[in-house]
């Protein structure tokens, strides 16, 4: 089960293996909060939205008091989690938090759940993560919209 969680109807995620479905972060240079060990979950049960979970760590000067997180995949599908999130309270530089976009158990991926969720064979999709928005605590911005914008009108192109 995700840590913190103690629901006993909770949806059943599994995570795939990278060589069928493979997670990336996007690279942003400039960006003061870096996402780390993410993980992509996606639904046992039929039409389940995927969801992630990751840690969030404050590599700038200054607190966040607020960040976006997008997502966006080649099989043109995409958008916000983590939309706006206010934190409980400012991320202080060098800080880490856990964050997951929604609660639920992570189960084995065995050869019937690839079977069932058509997860064998080759590559069928690349996941990019990447930082939308930062708020820090002094009321400045960090603000890659333009960028995750770009990067969903190129998946869906492709």
């Amino acid at each position: 089960m995700i840590p913190g969680t103690a629901q006993t109807n909770t949806e059943k995620y599994v995570v795939p293996l990278p060589e069928t479905v493979l997670l990336a972060v996007a690279a942003q240079p400039d960006c003061p909060l870096q996402l780390e060990q993410p993980r992509l979950l996606l639904g046992v049960t039929p039409r389940t939205q995927p969801e992630f979970e990751f840690k969030a760590r404050n590599i700038g000067a200054k607190s966040i008091v607020r960040y976006t997180v997008s997502f966006w995949s080649s099989n043109m599908t995409g958008g916000t989690l983590a939309a706006g999130r206010s934190l409980e309270r400012a991320l202080l530089p060098g800080e880490v938090l856990s964050a997951f976009t929604k609660d639920g158990e992570i189960i084995p991926l065995t050869k019937e759940t690839r079977a069932e969720l058509k997860l064998n064979g080759k590559m069928q999709m690349i996941v990019v993560l990447m930082i939308d928005k930062v708020v820090f605590g002094d009321g400045t911005t960090y603000n890659a919209e333009t960028t995750s914008k770009a990067l969903g009108e190129f998946f869906e192109k492709e």
